[in-house]
C-alpha cells in the first residue's frame, strides 16, 4: 500500500472529513458518548451548502499546491539532502528546545499538583489544566512533536545517535501524558511524510499497518483511560477499550453532527451572521493576538449555534466551517479560504525537498488533517511548530558561520597575546 495518497492535502482533507460522516452515521445519540443527543437531518439544501463548501476548499487547496510546486527549490535548502551534519544541528535545536518545554512544563504542572496523584487517580487532564494558557518556556513542549519523528528518522539513517533518539520519544510521551495528546498525532504525520518523502517508492505492508492501527488504538486508549476513567464509570462504562471507542465516536462524530446542522440553519436562513471585511479578519488572526476569546477554536457553542444543532457544549472544536461562519459569516470562510490557499502553496514548496526540511510541510499536513473539526492555522500551537521548525533551518544553516566567527575571533585574540 502506497502512503503518499495519504500525504496530500487535498486528499487528507476529503478522508478525514468522510471519516466524520461515516462514525456520525452510526446509530445512537449520547450527549457523553457521542456528542450529542438528538441528530442533525440530513436536508438538500443543507447539503448543498456542505458539499459546495468543501468543494470549494478543495479546489482552492488544490490549486494553492500546485502553485507551490512551481517554485523552484532554494539551493541552501537542498544542501541538507547532501549534508548530515547540518541535518544533525537542525535535531539538535529541536532537542534543546523540547527539552527546556518539558522542564519547565513539569516544574509548572508539580508548583499546583501532583503530578503522580494526577496520573494515578486517572485526572490526568488536571496537569494539563495547572499549565499556563499563555505562551512561555513550557510552550517549548510542543517542540516534541517534531524532535521525536526527526530523532527515528536520522536515526534509521544512521546520522544520529539511538540514545537521542530515545530520548526524545521519551520527552514525546511526557507531553502527550501530561498535557497534549495531538502531539501524537503530529509526530506521526511527521515521520511519515518524512518517510516517504526519502523513500518515494515506499510500500507498507498490510500486516505492518495492522499492527501499527493496533498500537495507536492501544496507545490512545491507555492515555484516554487515565485522563477520563472516572468520567465513563459514572455511566458504568469500565472497559478503557470500550472508553476509547466512545472517546473517538464522539470527536469523530460531532464535527460532521454540526457541520450538518449549521448548513440546514444556513439554508433555512435561521442562521445568518453579519461579518464585515474588517472585523471578520479576527477569523484568521492568530489566537495569540486575538484578545477576543470567542473566536474560532475558543469560543463556547452556546451562544452561537447551540440553540439550533444538538452538541455536547464543552466540545470547543466542532467544526472549521460551523465555528467560523457562526461567528465572522461569510466574509471570515472567505478569508480562511486565503489562509488554506496560503499554506497548500507553502505546502507545495517545501513537500519536494527530501530532508527534514519537508518537516515544515508535515506540519502544514496536519492543519489540513484537522481542518474537518478546526481551522489550526491561525492557532498558537500549529503556529509555534511551524517557526520552531523555521528556526531551526535557520540555526542550522548560521551555525558553520558562527562558529568560524567564534574560530576566527580566539584566532585573533591569541596572535594579539603573542604580540604583546
Amino acid at each position: 500500500m502506497r502512503l503518499d495518497f495519504f500525504l496530500k492535502p487535498v486528499n487528507v482533507v476529503l478522508i478525514s472529513v468522510m471519516a466524520s460522516l461515516l462514525i456520525w452515521a452510526v446509530p445512537g445519540e449520547s450527549a457523553l458518548l457521542r456528542g450529542f443527543e438528538q441528530r442533525s437531518a440530513v436536508t438538500l439544501p443543507g447539503s448543498l451548502v456542505l458539499v459546495g463548501w468543501y468543494a470549494l476548499c478543495i479546489a482552492v487547496i488544490w490549486y494553492g499546491v500546485k502553485l507551490g510546486c512551481r517554485i523552484r527549490p532554494n539551493a541552501r535548502l537542498q544542501e541538507f539532502e547532501t549534508s548530515p551534519k547540518r541535518e544533525l544541528t537542525f535535531y539538535w535545536f529541536l532537542t534543546c528546545a523540547a527539552t527546556i518545554g518539558i522542564v519547565f512544563s513539569v516544574i509548572a504542572i508539580a508548583l499546583e499538583v501532583s503530578i503522580w496523584e494526577t496520573i494515578s487517580t486517572r485526572n490526568a487532564n488536571i496537569a494539563a489544566e495547572a499549565l499556563p494558557n499563555h505562551a512561555s518556556l513550557a510552550t517549548l513542549r510542543y517542540a516534541t512533536a517534531v524532535a521525536a519523528p526527526i530523532g527515528i528518522y536520522l536515526w534509521q539513517r544512521k546520522s544520529a545517535s539511538l540514545a537521542m533518539g530515545t530520548w526524545n520519544i521519551l520527552l514525546l510521551l511526557a507531553n502527550v501524558i501530561l498535557a497534549s495528546r495531538m502531539s501524537l498525532i503530529v509526530a506521526i504525520i511527521i515521520y511519515v511524510f518524512l518517510l516517504v518523502r526519502s523513500k518515494p517508492d515506499f510500500k507498507l505492508k498490510p500486516l505492518v499497518a495492522l499492527i501499527g492501527i493496533f498500537a495507536l488504538f492501544g496507545g490512545l486508549t491507555s492515555l484516554n483511560y487515565v485522563r477520563n476513567a472516572n468520567t465513563y464509570e459514572q455511566f458504568d462504562i469500565t472497559s478503557p477499550i470500550e472508553m476509547n471507542f466512545y472517546q473517538i465516536s464522539a470527536y469523530l462524530g460531532a464535527p460532521a453532527q454540526v457541520s450538518i446542522g449549521v448548513s440546514n440553519a444556513i439554508a433555512n436562513g435561521d442562521l445568518v451572521v453579519s461579518g464585515s471585511p474588517t472585523t471578520s479578519l479576527a477569523a484568521v488572526l492568530p489566537t495569540f493576538l486575538n484578545f477576543d476569546k470567542d473566536s474560532v477554536g475558543d469560543g463556547t457553542v452556546a451562544g452561537r449555534y447551540g440553540n439550533l444543532v444538538s452538541v455536547t457544549e464543552n466540545f470547543n472544536a466542532n467544526s472549521a466551517f460551523a465555528d467560523v461562519y457562526s461567528a465572522f459569516g461569510w466574509w471570515g470562510l472567505f478569508y480562511t479560504l486565503i489562509v488554506l490557499c496560503g499554506a497548500a502553496f507553502l505546502f507545495g514548496i517545501f513537500s519536494r525537498y527530501r530532508s527534514v526540511v519537508a518537516a515544515i510541510a508535515a506540519v502544514l499536513l496536519y492543519g489540513f488533517a484537522e481542518y474537518w473539526r478546526g481551522f489550526m492555522f491561525n492557532q498558537g500551537i500549529h503556529i509555534f511548530m511551524l517557526l520552531v521548525v523555521g528556526s531551526g533551518i535557520g540555526f542550522a544553516i548560521l551555525w558553520p558561520r558562527v562558529t568560524m566567527f567564534i574560530h576566527h575571533a580566539r584566532t585573533r585574540a591569541s596572535q594579539i597575546r603573542q604580540r604583546q
